[in-house]
């Protein structure tokens, strides 16, 4: 997202196979089915069912009508447009700063834990 409030970038969605689409905007989320419940519901996305891949959803758009894209990983985001880095933020948490121009990979390798059973959880399942 940009790092200054209503300040608006362009920003780009592809996967390897195609280039999905580009939009100005304030941002944009990317969720999983798990996911999708919360930022990217409240921007406007669907909320999708488990095994149906990732959602792209532009935060604030600069348009009436936006759309927002369901497509399977690797998806690329990249910043098309700004003169200004934008802050890459994971589960709220800002990592990175993004330069213009430059392409983010989402891809998933399993390495996230999303819940872990500790051995008291264990003991008394």
């Amino acid at each position: 997202m940009t790092d200054e409030p209503a300040r608006i970038s362009e920003y780009a969605v592809s996967t390897p196979a195609e280039h999905v689409g580009t939009f100005r905007a304030d941002g944009v989320v990317v969720a999983t089915p798990l996911g999708s419940t919360g930022y990217a519901h409240a921007a406007g996305g669907p909320i999708l069912a488990p095994e149906t891949g990732v959602v792209a959803v532009p935060i604030a758009p600069y348009t009436t009508l936006p759309d927002s894209w369901v497509r399977q990983l690797p998806v690329t985001l990249s910043v098309e447009r700004d003169e200004t880095d934008v802050s890459l933020i994971l589960d709220d948490e800002a990592v990175a700063d993004v330069p213009p121009h430059a392409v983010v990979e989402l891809a998933a390798d399993g390495t996230r834990p999303f819940l872990r059973l500790t051995e008291r959880a264990t003991d008394a399942a």
